[in-house]
């Protein structure tokens, strides 16, 4: 693996493990990194997290949403053409 990919997968690990420190209830990698989204529980924990990986280097740039969004919803049986 290149230099560079090395790094970013490194830095998603961080992420990860820093995510899961606060208490993080999910996450998911854009493509191959290093975008990294994170599901916390409440705004408490969002900041959380977005002050332990500030503070532990882990991402160079944290941005912060806060839900619910209009249009969410969630899915419990098979989804799409072909789902029912």
């Amino acid at each position: 693996m290149p230099a560079a990919g090395e790094a970013a997968e490194r830095r998603v690990r961080a992420v990860r493990a820093t995510g899961r420190g606060v208490g993080a209830l999910g996450g998911v990698v854009a493509g191959s990194g290093p975008p990294v989204g994170v599901l916390v529980a409440d705004t408490g924990r969002g900041l959380d997290l977005a002050v332990a990986l500030t503070a532990s280097g882990a991402a160079p740039a944290v941005i912060r949403a806060v839900g619910p969004v209009h249009g969410a919803h969630v899915i419990t049986g098979p989804a799409g053409p072909r789902g029912s």
